[in-house]
């Protein structure tokens, strides 16, 4: 059954659109933070774009806080800003009408600079290699 909060699992990302869940902060990572559900304990990134860091997106991290830690810290982001970016293509084509005219407005005021926009393939980003021993 899904949160009736984040509406986890069913939903992987939130676009900056009205009515999006409350969460509690658990740490900030320089641009990153990690929240988590106060209801399911689903952790969730939030990722800020452009232009500004204004829009900021959450997206579902299905791995612990101590492996977020670990990768947050790595390449001053550049992973989990790279793993956020995939995650939000992935979940763009299952989006609803509100999430997908979020993601237009998005674009519109970032002149095409969206995270679906960014170059590389809508695929999962692997972190395998990043999660070892934690």
């Amino acid at each position: 059954m899904d949160c009736v909060e984040c509406q986890a699992p069913a939903r992987a990302v939130w676009p900056p659109v009205q009515g999006r869940p409350v969460l509690n902060e658990v740490e900030q990572r320089g641009w990153f933070g990690l929240s988590e559900c106060p209801l399911c304990g689903v952790l969730w990134v939030s990722a800020p774009y452009e232009p500004y860091a204004s829009f900021v997106y959450l997206v579902h991290w299905p791995h612990s806080k101590t492996q977020w830690f670990r990768i947050a810290d790595l390449e001053q982001g550049k992973i989990i800003s790279s793993w956020c970016d995939s995650e939000i293509k992935l979940a763009f084509a299952h989006m609803d009408k509100a999430d997908l005219a979020a993601m237009e407005e998005h674009r519109r005021r970032s002149y095409g600079r969206a995270p679906i926009d960014e170059s590389g393939a809508a695929h999962s980003l692997d972190l395998s290699h990043y999660l070892k021993d934690t």
